[in-house]
């Protein structure tokens, strides 16, 4: 009768491979200025825009690095719960036929 706990562990395992796979699709959005002085003349720029501007391009690419972070984490963390809840489907398996090591 103890061997039927596994399928609540293999759900839950199934579950958050699921979950894991799913957020590794997702991304934060490139950071960009909705209002900014794109129609004035280049030399009304002022300073402070530009600076502004090279931030923003240092910013984005600070954000592509943790998008890329992310994502290899979270597929890492699909093959973990994958292989947990293939594990625990083993284990109920084994338990259900009564062969133990």
């Amino acid at each position: 009768m103890f061997h039927y706990i596994w399928i609540f562990f293999m759900a839950a395992f199934f579950y958050l491979a699921y979950a894991s796979w799913r957020n590794s699709k997702v991304t934060i959005r490139p950071f960009t200025i909705r209002n900014g002085p794109e129609d004035e003349d280049e030399e009304e720029v002022s300073e402070a825009f530009k600076l502004v501007e090279g931030f923003i391009k240092d910013f984005n690419k600070y954000l592509e690095i943790v998008n890329d972070y992310m994502n290899s984490q979270n597929v890492n963390y699909t093959l973990i719960f994958f292989l947990s809840g293939l594990a625990s489907f083993i284990a109920f398996v084994l338990g259900v036929f009564g062969i133990t090591p």
